[in-house]
């Protein structure tokens, strides 16, 4: 039995909207695992996903050729498809790549149903997943308070970061993105929303970086202090280049620097002790996939 990741139409595309167009890079992220499973590959989609997201032109590419693989896998399994290669293609070159997620989604949808016992088994982990990832978000926005921070020059020291982090060594990349985009967005827009919009995208960039890089080879520690890392630069700059931008002068980025950098390496260690000493991530993969 092929697994497939069934969705609403609509309520893909009003969530995509909703969230500014960061939901419709998790839809993208289930079609191409659909793509995958439908011709029995297992491999890792990162790479597709990372190719998607930041090569130019690729997603021509890509919707042409799995778009006429995906009819193939359909014709093997004697199912009719809505969509080809080329249908695909000339939706993505007038910018409709969305309809074309629309009807590559219609076109799964169609497939047949897991049995009883799988959709069980999905709708429990699921449920866990669900879970996990809100407990995140909430710890996120909650530690995005003034009053759990410290005072410093230019602003305050947050630790938002150590859940972020966490959750980045913990879920796949689009989970780890939107526990990190929303979550620090949610804290600034209830509790100081002027940098809001720079927090979405640090801290989104960063948690799917981080787990990108941390589940290379099956989260080993090394690829994890990698990924936090990197992620620690990601916000850093991110920040600065932020804070320089919305208060249109770098003496303000400058005046924060030495205190971001800090609270960069309190959430990439903090984390790195959580998952891997405490063995949090253990615990954690344990409930997703029981």
């Amino acid at each position: 039995m092929i697994q497939i990741n069934k969705r609403s139409i609509g309520v893909c595309i009003l969530l995509s909207i909703i969230t500014l167009g960061i939901y419709s890079i998790y839809w993208m992220y289930l079609l191409v695992k659909n793509t995958r499973s439908i011709q029995k590959n297992t491999t890792s989609c990162t790479g597709e996903m990372l190719c998607l997201i930041f090569v130019p032109f690729y997603s021509l590419y890509w919707w042409y050729t799995r778009g006429e693989k995906v009819k193939q896998g359909f014709n093997e399994h004697d199912y009719a498809s809505i969509g080809n290669g080329i249908v695909y293609l000339v939706l993505a070159i007038f910018g409709l790549s969305i309809v074309s997620m629309a009807i590559m989604q219609s076109d799964f949808n169609s497939l047949k149903s897991e049995t009883h016992t799988e959709q069980r088994r999905a709708f429990y982990n699921s449920t866990q997943h669900l879970c996990l990832a809100a407990m995140f978000m909430a710890l996120t926005i909650v530690l995005s308070m003034s009053i759990l921070s410290v005072p410093v020059p230019g602003g305050h020291l947050y630790m938002n970061d150590i859940p972020i982090c966490t959750a980045a060594l913990i879920f796949d990349p689009i989970t780890a993105m939107v526990v990190g985009g929303i979550g620090a967005f949610l804290g600034d827009l209830f509790f100081y929303p002027t940098p809001m919009f720079v927090s979405l995208v640090t801290h989104g960039l960063q948690a799917a970086v981080i787990s990108l890089l941390a589940h290379r080879r099956n989260g080993q520690l090394s690829d994890a202090i990698l990924g936090v890392a990197v992620g620690a630069v990601i916000m850093v700059v991110g920040y600065s280049l932020g804070r320089a931008f919305i208060y249109s002068t770098p003496e303000a980025a400058w005046l924060k620097l030495p205190y971001q950098i800090l609270q960069a390496v309190v959430g990439a260690a903090v984390s790195i002790v959580l998952c891997y000493g405490f063995k949090l991530k253990a615990a954690a993969d344990k409930v997703l996939h029981r």
